[in-house]
């Protein structure tokens, strides 16, 4: 059964030492980009972002030993908790079940950029669709556009994670939203470029990915849209798209069949 989904996605700009806190009905990063992703939230979602209310104070949560200096990454959800950082040459995850008291390591694999293994993350999004079924992605942000997006999946609360297919070979450009509706059903979105509303789906748990159709929108001349904020329900998918100069929220694209056909709804 599908429960009810909601995600909140961070820009991502490249820079490494950018440091992300999400929460729920709270979105703080270092850059301000854009506000959270919806105005309200359901006491029964099991997904990505915690949907009951949660002290500021969880944004302080640091496993022992890590430096406030080296976090990439924060994400706080109803039953796990989790902190990425940067250790030398590889992102290291941590993660926690029980506010901070005690932590475990999450396995990342090692991911490959031009047939060499390459070093630590410089941006990230998780989310959980489940207390144990979780979802990541990591971006290793290279200049002029360029950025490799790994998918990877977890099915033991993020002990272990295992790396599925991905974009890259197709379109390796900047990731603005991205995840998982369910174990099957995910996306990636990227920024506006060459091609006007570049995203890709999947429905096989991120094995093979499709590009999504959208409709044409009206736009006025010189103005351009990008993908920045993916949301979930049992009834609709939304992605709102956003003034790529403005950076003023404009139409919001929406699906009823899981991805499948979209609508412009205003």
């Amino acid at each position: 059964m599908r429960g009810d989904h909601f995600c909140k996605c961070i820009r991502n700009v490249g820079e490494k030492k950018m440091k992300k806190i999400i929460l729920a009905g709270l979105t703080l990063t270092i850059v301000l980009l854009f506000s959270s992703c919806g105005d309200k939230t359901e006491n029964d979602l099991k997904n990505s972002v915690s949907t009951s209310p949660i002290d500021a104070s969880a944004a302080s949560l640091l496993p022992k030993g890590v430096d406030e200096s080296e976090v990439l990454y924060r994400f706080t959800g109803p039953q796990i908790s989790a902190v990425m950082y940067n250790d030398q040459n590889r992102s290291e995850l941590r993660l926690t079940d029980n506010s901070g008291k005690t932590w475990y390591s999450g396995t990342i694999p090692t991911v490959t950029v031009a047939g060499a293994d390459w070093g630590p993350f410089t941006s990230a999004m998780m989310g959980f669709t489940s207390e144990s079924d979780g979802w990541m992605i990591g971006s290793i942000f290279i200049g002029l556009g360029t950025q490799y997006n790994f998918v990877f999946r977890t099915n033991d609360a993020g002990k272990k994670w295992t790396e599925t297919g991905n974009v890259n070979d197709a379109y390796a450009r900047v990731l603005l939203c991205g995840g998982f509706a369910d174990q099957s059903t995910g996306f990636l979105c990227f920024r506006v470029d060459s091609d006007f509303f570049p995203a890709y789906m999947t429905s096989d748990g991120g094995k093979t990915w499709s590009k999504v159709v959208f409709p044409s929108i009206e736009e006025p001349a010189g103005t351009y849209y990008d993908m920045t904020k993916l949301s979930f329900s049992s009834i609709e998918y939304q992605i709102q798209l956003t003034n790529h100069d403005t950076q003023i929220d404009g139409p919001v694209l929406a699906s009823k069949d899981h991805g499948l056909t979209w609508i412009k709804l205003n």
